[in-house]
């Protein structure tokens, strides 16, 4: 390789690397735009609370529960969603576990609590999707016997 040729190669280089150096900051920026809240779930006397950076956003009657533990987070990056699912945990062995919980935040960071899901006995397996999140529960004994529901769009809906 001759010497223009070589001159020409590193100058493309620093254009290169001058480009990616101006855009970083745009792109981090971009990153740090969805900040992911703090979370806490707590028993407070009978009370379970949900709790977002210390707002309590979902509570329900527990007094025979321990709180509610997070099962999965997912983000939807087709709408920027944040999607937080929790599963309340009763004391006693009639079920297996409590209500599956679900709670959405949007790219402009507005929190919506869900219906929760009524849930005794079974699996329950939880896919997501750039669009959706499927949470399937499927009974031990007859694989049949199951519940989908898929949230989409900031919705919860069932299917079967």
């Amino acid at each position: 390789m001759n010497l223009p040729a070589l001159i020409n190669v590193e100058v493309d280089m620093l254009k290169y690397i001058s480009l990616i150096v101006a855009l970083l900051p745009m792109y981090y920026s971009m990153a740090n735009s969805f900040d992911l809240p703090t979370v806490h779930s707590i028993k407070n006397g009978t009370q379970c609370e949900i709790s977002f950076n210390d707002k309590v956003i979902s509570k329900h009657d527990c007094e025979y529960e321990s709180p509610s533990y997070l099962t999965s987070y997912s983000l939807l990056a087709d709408s920027w969603t944040g999607v937080w699912i929790f599963q309340d945990s009763p004391m006693g062995n009639a079920c297996e576990a409590g209500a599956i919980r679900i709670i959405s935040m949007d790219s402009e960071n507005k929190i919506r609590v869900h219906k929760p899901i009524d849930y005794c006995m079974g699996s329950v397996v939880i896919n997501n999707d750039s669009d959706k999140v499927k949470i399937n529960i499927q009974n031990g004994d007859d694989s049949k016997n199951s519940e989908v529901w898929i949230f989409k769009d900031n919705k919860l809906v069932k299917l079967k």
